[in-house]
């Protein structure tokens, strides 16, 4: 039987052990983090862990976002809306070289323009697996509610009318459904005084659909066990000598590890750009939404988690940094995307206050410049390795087809991602 080692149990790492194990490979999954299902610490949990119980599956979950509108922001801090979330005198070498390639990116339309389209299509890909899955193995998405559509409010016409156009491209099969101020008032009640006062302005309904993840993810693990996949939990790997002999191996460790990469034009690529979350009791809303904001908050989604509404949000870039919530950069992302959720919902946000259940949480975005993800392939010696990730807030969404594409490889088929990940290797400062 062939053996696979998987190195990190995001969402990535589980789905792709699930496609594996499915197919008869001999899977192990070895973590730093602590089992979730007995010791779970969000603290010490990677990105699927580490922030909230919800993820969106869509079209443009997440696009690139290194646009025109995006140039110089790169190196503005948060506080004045920027991404900048770490003093600018502690950027190291990779980082400065990590924000200028950000930056090349925004100045050349057309190469954002080819990014954004793999990436969309890369998502739709995904969208197709994902309720491909839920229709194959219904019982793995039992009490993990799943919402959908999707319901996008704008807070502004021109910005509306620009994602409107985006949107429409990515979902040429399902396109969005405008909503005028008074159809929104209608079908989202709670959603009525905001457009009343003016802040909310116009609506998007989007194919997607949103999930409880960690719940979903908890699901596969135990699933995975049932099968006879072994998990080494509070087991970092260094190098892949540690590891038990195997035929394969996946690594899928989001920023950190990228020593795995030395040698390819991947090395030192993904930085860290954190996102925050918090949570709201829920003020009335039956389904999933977005929220376009301005930097550094940018879009906000909101998920549903029993009588609670999920709210994540924040671009904040600390590249090679650990997370430490009491930096400045953090805190001002806590601070804006609290702004934007109390402008919209006021009572529910007075009432989180009021019972302290805010559970704020920060994960990292592992991200490239170029928007695009990672997939590696590399020998090594008699082995083959593929590192996968840097899909930033896209990973939920792209998870399926990077598994697909891993039991590809391992079965000694090509895959699309192989070259289509690789559009940026010549993208350097």
């Amino acid at each position: 039987m062939r053996k696979v080692n998987v190195v990190g149990s995001g969402i990535v790492g589980l789905l792709s052990a699930y496609y594996l194990s499915q197919s008869g490979f001999k899977v192990s999954v070895f973590d730093a983090g602590p089992n979730p299902l007995t010791d779970y610490n969000k603290d010490k949990a990677g990105a699927t862990f580490s922030g909230g119980n919800a993820r969106h599956v869509s079209a443009t979950e997440t696009s690139p976002h290194a646009s025109l509108s995006m140039t110089g922001q790169i190196y503005i801090s948060g506080n004045k809306g920027g991404w900048l979330a770490k003093d600018e005198r502690n950027l190291t070498l990779a980082e400065k070289a990590w924000m200028d390639e950000f930056e090349l990116v925004t100045q050349s339309p057309d190469l954002f323009t080819q990014f954004t389209k793999t990436v969309i299509n890369v998502n739709n890909l995904g969208k197709d697996l994902w309720r491909k899955l839920m229709a194959q193995d219904p019982d793995l998405f039992t009490n993990v509610q799943i919402q959908q559509p999707l319901t996008v409010f704008f807070l502004d016409e021109p910005t509306f009318k620009s994602e409107n156009n985006v949107e429409t491209a990515a979902n040429p099969l399902y396109p969005p459904i405008p909503l005028t101020k008074k159809e929104i008032a209608k079908e989202y009640p709670v959603m009525a005084n905001a457009v009343r006062k003016g802040i909310i302005a116009e609506g998007l309904v989007l194919d997607g659909f949103a999930l409880n993840a960690i719940s979903f993810c908890k699901k596969i693990i135990r699933r995975l066990q049932s099968q006879g996949v072994s998990f080494f939990w509070d087991t970092e790997v260094r190098s892949l000598h540690e590891l038990n002999s195997a035929n394969y191996y996946l690594i899928s460790t989001g920023v950190r590890k990228q020593d795995f990469l030395r040698g390819t034009s991947s090395h030192q690529k993904i930085m860290g750009v954190a996102g925050v979350w918090i949570r709201i009791p829920n003020p009335g809303l039956k389904k999933a939404f977005k929220i376009a904001c301005p930097y550094p908050t940018g879009y906000i989604n909101g998920t549903l988690e029993g009588n609670n509404l999920l709210l994540s949000g924040g671009y904040g870039f600390i590249g090679q940094d650990y997370l430490d919530r009491q930096k400045p950069g953090i805190k001002t992302l806590f601070e804006d995307i609290k702004r934007n959720v109390q402008s919209v919902f006021p009572e529910s946000f007075k009432k989180s206050l009021r019972e302290d259940s805010l559970d704020e949480r920060v994960c990292i975005r592992p991200m490239k410049p170029s928007g695009l993800g990672v997939f590696e392939v590399m020998e090594k010696g008699k082995s083959k390795a593929i590192f996968t990730g840097a899909n930033s807030a896209g990973g939920f969404t792209q998870a399926p087809v990077l598994a697909a594409a891993v039991l590809d490889i391992l079965n000694g088929k090509d895959s699309f991602l192989i070259k289509a990940f690789s559009q940026d290797k010549s993208l350097s400062i």
